[in-house]
């Protein structure tokens, strides 16, 4: 399954209907319902909230041993019911940690060698249910399937890790906000080097999900995701400076950008830190240097505005950004509606505005400590 595979599937206009998924990860997403089963866990169990009893974890047990086999069977009958049924307990909105640390205890030993499975439909399933379990133990399995050569199993891989990033936020997870920052960095230092464009927009997700965790015991989290968010989005565009517009990567662009605007927005601009502050700054550089490199590419068509609704949001989002994370530089033109004109004179305005922000002796990079140089070509 190759990266071109991957894009040859993008469709529709708009972000959520621009793109489907990879062929794997659309079937193991699409987890269809199966009939309850004869054996479902107590709700006394999965909601427990406090350390289950050896009885407690004696039914797990057989609960895992009854389904885990058939996660590699040929049948996708099978399978399919395998994984729905190993996933129920995790999808319950009450699922607590207790359960999550017990579950977590059966499952790891069982799903390890499937994570390492060569075949990708059986990968791909116990990757999605160590994600789902959000545990130190099942987190541990999938950072050790980041670097597989397929890319749909790197893809599932950052996708998992997602899914128990998104956990700790909203149900009681079983991992530690150490682990969880491991998860945020171990994943975007591969972000800037990958060559898939549908595993670094999950990857790119997966640093978004940290920014948006709200959490007592993993109030450091959020701004350790931001910082890596920004840096490693920013070296990777800085990649992308091939004088086209890859429109995957602008897709990504707007989403990582948008998580940026809404967490400056959430935080305030006075309750910004100083590395904050520049992180976001140099991504919203980076994100204008892109634009930059295009229009002087002659990579923008002109005289067709709509053509350039991707490089508009992407314009407006590090507009935001500045005007968020920089609001004593006081009223300037709209980036967005410079590039959207589409046509030589807005451009060239473009052009010009965005020198005076990030150019050698732009106001950004003397009055913010950006790196000098960073958004010119070497």
């Amino acid at each position: 399954m190759t990266t071109q595979s991957f894009l040859q599937r993008r469709v529709g206009a708009g972000l959520g209907l621009r793109r489907v998924l990879p062929p794997l990860a659309a079937v193991l997403l699409a987890l269809c319902p199966v009939a309850a089963g004869q054996n479902d866990l107590p709700t006394t169990i999965v909601r427990a909230t406090s350390s289950l009893s050896t009885g407690d974890e004696d039914q797990l047990k057989k609960y895992v041993d009854a389904l885990i086999k058939d996660l590699s069977s040929d049948d996708p009958t099978k399978v399919r019911r395998a994984r729905s049924e190993l996933m129920k307990p995790l999808t319950d909105s009450e699922v607590g940690a207790p359960f999550r640390l017990s579950y977590s205890k059966v499952l790891a030993p069982m799903l390890e060698p499937l994570v390492k499975d060569k075949r990708e439909l059986v990968a791909g399933n116990a990757l999605r249910l160590a994600g789902e379990a959000a545990s130190t133990a099942c987190a541990t399995l999938v950072l050790a399937q980041l670097d597989r050569s397929e890319p749909s199993v790197r893809f599932m891989a950052a996708q998992a890790l997602s899914r128990t990033i998104d956990a700790v936020g909203r149900t009681s997870p079983a991992i530690d906000q150490e682990t969880c920052t491991k998860i945020i960095g171990e994943v975007g230092s591969r972000l800037e080097k990958e060559k898939d464009a549908w595993v670094a927009d999950i990857m790119v997700r997966t640093l978004t999900a940290g920014v948006e965790v709200e959490r007592a015991k993993f109030e450091t989290l959020p701004t350790r995701a931001l910082a890596e968010l920004c840096k490693r989005t920013g070296d990777r565009t800085r990649t992308m400076w091939t004088g086209e517009l890859d429109d995957s990567w602008a897709d990504t662009l707007v989403i990582a950008g948008s998580a940026v605007r809404d967490r400056l927005t959430a935080t305030g601009s006075q309750a910004l830190s100083n590395d904050a502050r520049t992180d976001a700054l140099r991504l919203a550089g980076d994100m204008l240097a892109y634009l930059k490199h295009l229009i002087q590419a002659k990579a923008l068509p002109t005289g067709q505005a709509d053509a350039r609704e991707r490089p508009r949001q992407i314009a407006a989002l590090a507009d935001a950004i500045i005007a968020l994370a920089a609001a004593d530089l006081g009223s300037r033109a709209s980036l967005a509606d410079l590039i959207k004109r589409a046509d030589s004179t807005g451009d060239a305005g473009f052009l010009d505005a965005v020198s005076q922000l990030i150019g050698p002796d732009g106001t950004l990079v003397k009055k913010y400590n950006l790196p000098a140089g960073r958004f010119e070509k070497k």
